[in-house]
């Protein structure tokens, strides 16, 4: 598949337009990463953070890469989980997507406030390098007020665990 991807976001951006919707326990944020300039379909980074069950007042993160392209007169949608999906993004436009997948869930865990956020990767036995994703999106919501580590990993699956930081004094 050969995708003539143009970002949409120039690396040294300060902002982008984020857009967040939280209707009652569905909370997503998503940002437009791009389109293809032959087939006109639209790129989006999409972070939803749904409730985690477990704990109270906990929630779940999810992010992709959402392509949208009409065709046909109808609008088609598809939603790119795994980086071996994304191959079309340069190492730039990966960066980028990063960076906008921080910056939605940041959004998100200000808005919400849950006292502990869950992250599981979804492929098992990821490389380091994919790995390396996600302990950034770790260390980057203690911008926000988290503390965060990986726990225990459960049949080639990880998972990281973040508290929410409190004033005990």
């Amino acid at each position: 598949m050969r995708v003539a991807f143009v970002c949409a976001i120039d690396e040294d951006s300060q902002g982008v337009e984020l857009t967040v919707r939280i209707d009652g326990d569905n909370a997503y944020a998503h940002i437009c990463l791009g389109h293809d300039d032959e087939t006109d379909a639209i790129y989006n980074v999409f972070v939803h953070m749904p409730p985690y069950l477990p704990r109270p007042n906990g929630r779940d993160i999810h992010f992709s890469i959402v392509e949208t392209v009409i065709e046909d007169g109808e609008e088609l949608v598809y939603e790119y989980r795994d980086g071996q999906e994304t191959r079309f993004l340069d190492a730039t436009a990966r960066r980028i997507a990063l960076w906008c997948v921080v910056t939605a869930t940041n959004a998100l865990a200000l808005q919400l406030q849950p006292d502990t956020i869950v992250m599981t990767t979804i492929t098992e036995n990821l490389p380091k390098k994919a790995l390396d994703k996600y302990w950034t999106i770790c260390r980057e919501l203690r911008d926000v007020g988290y503390d965060g580590r990986r726990d225990s990993p459960f049949l080639g699956t990880q998972i990281w665990i973040m508290s929410r930081i409190t004033d005990e004094t």
